[in-house]
């Protein structure tokens, strides 16, 4: 008899998830109250990179604290009230900031970033999508000299983790990027991977063929997972599922689900927003750009030119604040030619992170065949296929291919 199992959230965590296990012959139910890729998948800068492993709690972040405290910076937008709320998340955030935590974090990070690459090219040859891909490697560009970028955190633990990183002049620079603007004093090309044109489209790609292959999708609210004797019930709000596991992949939605079974995970919003620009006549990109000073990245997407802001500090659901997307808009202008915006409306996602920069990827501490895959935060789209990996392997009892303990959902 196989195995049943109900996938609640149908991002690019979840959607992974649901065919590493449909591929494994359990019989799958994914679950979400949208179509798949809709909220915190949707709006991502596309960016598949082994290098990012570095936390953006780090200790280079201290330097950086100054310009934030004023709440204009481009970088970082709070709500005050949220931060005060947040206070023990904040607190434990910023001790994971020291050197040897940091670092530690990193190198676990690389543990599943550092496959994540080939996991997906797995997943475009089943789906037939690689045309998705464009693998140029991932710059980013400095409007200021950084004379001390090899003692920057960033570069020890690039360095420390084997990572291709090529150091890039301003001729160099435009050697690879002939469309940017001499304002950029030169940057780092971290070699290997590159990114998506569509990531919406990709994770429903991958649903699609899920779906082919067997596997089923409920769009529908999730009302609670009630504990049986055997298994769980899944109260959707058309129907119930009996089921002998449950994952939970609901990004910054799990600590709702999972509060009346008694988990209150420290999980808290990364807000962020994007837009997109139409390049202008003669103008072209062939990497994701992470402007540094700007505190945005623009990636070359089927939309437009798609950029990405900073992290705003706030509710999940709270109001929109686009005050990050307008004060980019005229850096973008000053980076590449650009010929206004495309028709699309602004978009506000949140994602999901833990104080340490790690996902919780495993079993739950106090409920067998309950499982957990939430808490990604910037690293969602790029490490999806991997976490569903790694995270079937432990459900059917396998050894995993990479050490999962950095992940425990028991660490906090």
């Amino acid at each position: 008899m196989m195995k049943r199992v109900c996938v609640l959230g149908a991002g690019s965590i979840g959607v992974s998830t649901a065919l590493h296990l449909q591929l494994k012959g359990w019989d799958v139910t994914l679950v979400d109250a949208k179509p798949p890729a809709s909220e915190t998948s949707y709006g991502n800068a596309g960016v598949i990179s082994s290098g990012s492993i570095v936390p953006l709690n780090n200790p280079d972040l201290f330097k950086s604290l100054p310009a934030y405290i004023s709440n204009l910076h481009p970088a970082v937008r709070y709500k005050m009230s949220y931060c005060i709320r947040q206070f023990s998340w904040m607190k434990n955030f910023f001790q994971h900031a020291r050197e040897q935590s940091a670092m530690s974090n990193a190198d676990h990070l690389n543990l599943l970033i550092n496959a994540a690459g080939d996991e997906h090219k797995y997943f475009m040859g089943l789906a037939g999508n690689g045309k998705r891909y464009t693998e140029t490697g991932w710059l980013k560009v400095y409007r200021e000299e950084r004379k001390a970028q090899e003692k920057s955190f960033e570069r020890r633990a690039l360095a420390r983790n084997n990572k291709e990183v090529s150091e890039l002049t301003i001729a160099e620079l435009r050697d690879l990027e002939p469309s940017l603007s001499p304002i950029f004093m030169g940057g780092i090309w971290i070699k290997g991977n590159g990114f998506i044109n569509n990531p919406p489209a990709l994770i429903r790609e991958y649903a699609d063929y899920f779906i082919s292959i067997g596997g089923q999708f409920k769009q529908q609210e999730i009302r609670s997972i009630e504990p049986q004797e055997q298994g769980y019930r899944v109260q959707l709000d058309q129907q119930v599922i009996d089921t002998d596991s449950v994952v939970v992949a609901l990004g910054p939605w799990s600590q709702q689900i999972l509060k009346p079974l008694g988990y209150k995970l420290p999980l808290a919003n990364e807000r962020g927003y994007h837009l997109h620009f139409n390049l202008a006549e003669g103008s072209s990109l062939y990497h994701s750009v992470h402007d540094v000073d700007g505190a945005y990245v623009m990636t070359p997407m089927e939309q437009g030119l798609r950029v990405t802001c900073g992290v705003e500090l706030n509710d999940r659901d709270a109001e929109s604040n686009y005050s990050q997307l307008e004060a980019l808009k005229p850096r973008v202008a000053e980076a590449i030619g650009v010929n206004g915006l495309t028709d699309a409306a602004p978009w506000r996602g949140s994602r999901p992170s833990f104080p340490d920069g790690k996902p919780v990827i495993g079993a739950a501490p106090k409920h067998k065949d309950l499982w957990f895959a939430f808490g990604h935060g910037h690293i969602g789209l790029n490490t999806g296929p991997i976490t569903g990996k790694v995270l079937s392997q432990m459900m059917d009892g396998e050894t995993t291919d990479i050490d999962m303990n950095g992940f425990r959902a028991d660490r906090f």
